[in-house]
């Protein structure tokens, strides 16, 4: 496809680490309920942010907007990197 690995982790960033909090098993929801006495169902007005980050990043997508494409020094790695590996093209 032609697409720089930086975008999956900015991906996972996104869809990951700022969900994450309103999930209540997970390490922030945890957080959440133990330290701060808030369900993570009551919080959901104040992760805003968070439903943005992921509206955006399905915007950014479609649109191709902030999308890396691999230049031809990054393909060049990347073969080289894969052939080091043992694997072919």
């Amino acid at each position: 496809m032609g697409l720089h690995p930086k975008n999956l982790s900015r991906s996972l960033e996104d869809a990951g680490t700022m969900f994450n909090c309103l999930i209540p098993w997970s390490s922030a929801g945890v957080f959440y309920i133990g330290a701060l006495g808030v369900w993570p169902a009551d919080f959901w007005i104040w992760e805003i942010p968070c439903y943005l980050s992921i509206g955006l990043a399905i915007f950014y997508g479609f649109t191709g907007i902030s999308i890396a494409k691999l230049g031809p020094n990054d393909k060049r790695y990347l073969n080289h990197k894969q052939q080091m590996n043992g694997k072919k093209l």
